[in-house]
């Protein structure tokens, strides 16, 4: 069995991890979305929470519905960057998936929005307020 982390040792990890993690979304911005795309050319919101933990060396599951099943389960008010934050926006669950990029007083979110590609928003605008399902924490 994996041995228990402090919740200080979980938070050391994702602060070494976060620079890289950070970097890697925020180069994502502006690429469209395309469902089921995982490259540069065209990406959608699971394959960007992958592709920004994987060229960190972090693997994750390729779709958000698994990502909901890894990690450690997070409250609204423990988010801090890197933390992945899930949705329902089709009303059958968690169907959309992105990564905390700032926290702040209104965290902020980084995804890939099949109306506009990959952006970031606030996290506490209506529309994502109200599909909002949890937050998991995917440390190394």
């Amino acid at each position: 069995t994996k041995p228990t982390r402090t919740p200080r040792e979980i938070g050391l990890a994702m602060r070494r991890l976060w620079p890289g993690l950070d970097q890697s979304a925020r180069s994502y911005l502006g690429t469209p979305y395309v469902w089921g795309g995982a490259t540069r050319k065209g990406v959608d919101c699971s394959a960007l929470t992958q592709n920004s933990y994987g060229e960190n060396k972090v693997g994750i599951p390729r779709v958000s519905r698994q990502q909901w099943k890894i990690g450690d389960s997070i409250g609204f008010p423990e988010l801090v960057e890197g933390d992945l934050v899930f949705f329902n926006t089709m009303g059958v669950g968690v169907s959309h998936v992105g990564m905390v990029v700032e926290r702040g007083g209104k965290p902020h979110f980084i995804h890939a929005s099949s109306s506009r590609g990959v952006v970031i928003d606030d996290i506490t605008k209506h529309y994502y307020k109200h599909r909002y399902l949890g937050a998991r924490r995917v440390v190394p």
